[in-house]
């Protein structure tokens, strides 16, 4: 669901819903190792919202297999800046195809800026 629009003041293309009911992101399918890891968007409400949400997932054989999952209020976005809406999981294993999802529900505007994905074990300071 949603457009592609460019941001005048940043310069940069981001994606906007609609209101409809869908995915507005998917991908990149990559393979991970195993390890904690944390993926979330950059995303902004746009106007005032309902009782809907942003649905964040991570899956792997094209969605048949899902690793994490979690519902974020859009109520609780920013319309005036980007929050970065995150969602941590850990890979037992190394994982093919991964896939991080971004789901609106019906009747939720929001403008999304990139996917991130970094491991989280590795922030850990440990004394050697």
């Amino acid at each position: 669901i949603g457009v592609t629009v460019h941001d005048p003041v940043t310069h940069v293309d981001v994606r906007r819903s609609d209101g409809s009911e869908g995915f507005i992101s998917f991908g990149p399918h990559v393979t991970i190792e195993r390890g904690s890891y944390i993926a979330g968007f950059y995303i902004k409400r746009i106007g005032h919202s309902n009782d809907n949400a942003v649905v964040l997932d991570v899956v792997t054989d094209f969605g048949g297999r899902q690793i994490a999952k979690k519902r974020h209020l859009a109520s609780k976005l920013f319309d005036d800046l980007s929050a970065f809406v995150f969602l941590p999981f850990n890979a037992s294993e190394s994982l093919e195809n991964l896939e991080v999802r971004l789901f609106v529900e019906g009747g939720v505007t929001v403008e999304v800026r990139g996917l991130t994905i970094f491991r989280s074990d590795e922030l850990c300071w440990k004394a050697a």
